[in-house]
């Protein structure tokens, strides 16, 4: 449509109903709005969104999910997640879906991008990192550390530090609003020696956001 200039972006979908029988979802977009005529939020019921669209797109951010729902219905949500509500249960799951995924497109940057995300949360950071190399060798939109930080952490635990800074250059260059990018680079400087500069990295990634709490802690502990 008239945005695919912009290139690859993130946001938000709230799905607000489903239909199996067509596959459809009804979405509200936080980019696009309610309706299917870009940022006119015409109707309440939604832009329309196929099952296989929607998956296509979801698994780009290793079909991450936010669920809301009523106090009462508590019970009904365990049922529908199933044994995903407990978390290494859910990495499992994941991992074994993203490698079956991957068998079938191995040149895919995003699977090779959830792979590392599913190993960081296993804490399997060395294999976390290479999922992560193969991606960028690959090829990823240069958007993606603006919505996911795996490299980041994947870096710091494998101690690659200047690799971290390098990501964070890149990221932050021309838009210095990324608290993670500066967050990260903050802790690689102090790791490489240099706590001038990591204090003044992760001071930026506080003032940008003041409940960015990983930065406040790891600004409190800093020594000069």
């Amino acid at each position: 449509g008239e945005f695919k200039w912009l290139g690859w972006y993130g946001h938000y979908l709230l799905v607000v109903a489903y239909d199996d029988a067509s596959e459809t979802f009804w979405v509200y977009d936080s980019w696009f709005g309610t309706s299917e005529v870009p940022m006119e939020n015409a109707t309440t019921d939604g832009r329309t969104l196929s099952y296989a669209d929607a998956d296509l797109q979801w698994r780009q951010f290793n079909r991450n999910y936010i669920t809301l729902y009523r106090p009462e219905e508590a019970g009904l949500l365990v049922d529908i997640i199933g044994e995903d509500m407990d978390d290494a249960a859910m990495w499992q799951n994941s991992l074994s879906r993203t490698r079956s995924e991957l068998q079938r497109e191995p040149e895919n940057a995003f699977l090779w991008f959830n792979l590392g995300t599913v190993y960081n949360a296993l804490g399997q950071y060395e294999e976390a990192a290479t999922a992560f190399d193969q991606a960028r060798s690959i090829g990823l939109p240069w958007r993606m550390l603006w919505y996911q930080f795996g490299p980041y952490e994947a870096y710091y635990q494998t101690g690659r530090y200047e690799d971290i800074i390098t990501l964070a250059d890149v990221t932050l260059k021309d838009r210095p609003y990324f608290e993670e990018a500066y967050y990260y680079k903050g802790l690689a400087l102090e790791a490489l020696g240099d706590p001038a500069a990591a204090r003044q990295n992760l001071e930026k990634a506080v003032n940008f956001n003041p409940i960015f709490q990983p930065a406040a802690e790891a600004l409190a502990t800093i020594n000069e």
